[in-house]
């Protein structure tokens, strides 16, 4: 088994469990996550403890080097009113490609059930698996879990799409083409023509507005130091 070492994740981890999550959706599911979305998933967990919390495996560090993070996990709690207790669910389960079939996903989960035994509250470890990999099943089988008599039902709802400040200047530059577009057909097609000089100023007034809103989105109090 490769020595690694399991510990509670930190803040200094999003950015690699991000990316351990980023490659598990390309790998299992051939889907390109949104970068930020997913990175603000990853930091909501640290930001509001009640969500859950993550676990990660560490490798010995080569040569005096800095211990690299091998694996992650995440924990997150489904209350049970029959038990009066708490379950513990696995998910987001990733190894790196060259630590697998090593031990490390057994010393996550040994260490995920100490701290679950330890507590006095919660009473029993649940996760799922696609139904295909067999893999994660024999794993899972070796390791005392059992198949549950339920199956799982889901109601997926649609993605949001990302906020104007995460798409960039390109995503306002496509609505703003969009907006003046837009204007200047309603103008143009009313019944009484405007004058070119007032489509002007309302083309103008719509494009300020979009400047206004991109700035403000991306994080400025305000985008009047882009306007004259």
């Amino acid at each position: 088994m490769t020595n690694v070492r399991v510990r509670t994740a930190t803040l200094a981890d999003v950015e690699r469990i991000a990316a351990f999550q980023q490659a598990m959706a390309l790998e299992t599911e051939g889907k390109e996550l949104d970068a930020t979305t997913l990175r603000q998933g990853v930091a909501g967990v640290f930001e509001a403890p009640e969500k859950g919390f993550y676990i990660v495996a560490v490798a010995d560090p080569a040569q005096g080097g800095a211990a690299p993070v091998v694996a992650s996990l995440l924990i997150t709690y489904e209350w049970s009113d029959w038990r009066n207790a708490t379950f513990w669910w696995i998910q987001s389960v990733y190894v790196d490609a060259g630590w697998r079939r090593k031990g490390v996903y057994r010393a996550m989960y040994d260490h995920v059930l100490s701290l679950a035994g330890a507590r006095g509250d919660v009473c029993g470890i649940r996760l799922y698996v696609e139904r295909t990999n067999a893999v994660a099943q024999q794993t899972y089988d070796t390791l005392g879990m059992r198949k549950s008599h339920y199956d799982l039902y889901e109601n997926p709802w649609p993605e949001k799409p990302a906020p104007m400040a995460m798409r960039g200047f390109s995503g306002w530059w496509s609505m703003m083409k969009s907006s003046l577009g837009e204007t200047v057909y309603r103008q143009c097609s009313a019944p009484a023509r405007v004058q070119p000089l007032a489509l002007n100023n309302m083309v103008m007034k719509r494009f300020k507005s979009s400047i206004l809103y991109w700035a403000t989105e991306s994080g400025g109090s305000s985008g009047s130091s882009f306007l004259p």
